[in-house]
């Protein structure tokens, strides 16, 4: 496993609403690193969860599935 130092930084986050007890959320992050390390990037991360008798779950995590981070417009 290799490790990349960096500082990552979170921006605001939105939740959205389905039905059957599934929430979704998405956040942007800023990930800022040495050049030799890959230099800075940015993106957006999504998870989904379901409200289940034991307490919130996630459902499904994208970047678990190898999904490629979706870039942001720059700023």
């Amino acid at each position: 496993m290799h490790t990349y130092g960096g500082d990552c930084t979170f921006v605001g986050s939105e939740i959205l609403r389905g039905r059957d007890a599934v929430v979704g959320c998405y956040r942007k992050f800023r990930l800022d690193r040495p050049t030799g390390n890959g230099g800075n990037t940015k993106g957006v991360f999504t998870l989904l969860f379901r409200n289940t008798p034991q307490g919130w779950k996630i459902l499904l995590d994208p970047q678990e599935l190898g999904a490629i981070v979706a870039p942001m417009a720059t700023e």
